[in-house]
């Protein structure tokens, strides 16, 4: 019946037989069916919910079902309001933070004695698995400053750390600051985001103290 199917394809070329689809105040269409019909195979054809498709013989189609329609959504801003209210605030802010994308941790180098830095490069350059000897051996490798070993001293800044920029100096071997600076970069960064909700890049600015430093700026009238 109509009421439970809109449509069907009728194969032209399946066994001996026929298909009638018919209905008051419709006009009869009948399709008959054979190996020996020409022209083309299938035939799209559309059934009203008032009409009925009936098949006779060896007919072979496929039938079009009707599209259950989908309930109405329910509106779910008070229930989401009155859910909040039972919760604590700081899982309220971690539900809130859920739904931004996290900031994206980049790393810079001082390249040359004049202050100037280089491309960003991936946070996975820190790691957990990098060691702060190789840190400081792919430091020297990138800038050629510092020897094989690298510098016996890099400075770790902040640069877009809240409420003002933060720094900090790790000498060469000491294994310990190197993994607690690691670790502080992901609190300060998520910190950050409380300041600053639409930011997208934390920047972290690798230089090595002692190793030239940036011109001094003239002033001039604005």
């Amino acid at each position: 019946m109509g009421s439970e199917v809109c449509g069907a394809v009728i194969d032209r070329q399946s066994g001996w037989g026929s298909v009638t689809i018919t209905g008051k105040g419709y006009a009869t269409i009948t399709i008959t069916t054979g190996p020996q019909e020409t022209g083309d195979r299938y035939i799209d054809q559309w059934i009203k919910e008032k009409q009925t498709c009936m098949i006779k013989g060896g007919a072979v189609l496929l039938y079009y079902r009707r599209r259950k329609e989908k309930s109405p959504a329910i509106p779910k801003g008070p229930q989401n309001q009155q859910q909040h209210a039972l919760l604590p605030r700081d899982m309220i802010t971690s539900q809130a933070s859920n739904s931004t994308p996290p900031v994206d941790i980049v790393v810079r180098l001082q390249k040359d004695g004049k202050g100037r830095f280089s491309s960003p490069y991936d946070k996975s350059v820190l790691r957990p698995k990098v060691t702060i000897a190789e840190f400081f051996s792919w430091f020297a490798k990138q800038t050629g400053y510092g020897g094989m070993e690298g510098p016996s001293l890099l400075k770790f800044t902040f640069k877009d750390a809240m409420p003002v920029p933060k720094a900090t100096e790790i000498a060469r071997g000491n294994e310990d600051h190197f993994s607690y600076m690691r670790r502080d970069i992901k609190e300060q960064s998520e910190k950050a985001r409380t300041f600053m909700p639409d930011l997208k890049e934390f920047v972290v600015l690798v230089t090595a103290p002692g190793w030239g430093s940036p011109p001094g700026l003239e002033e001039e009238e604005w």
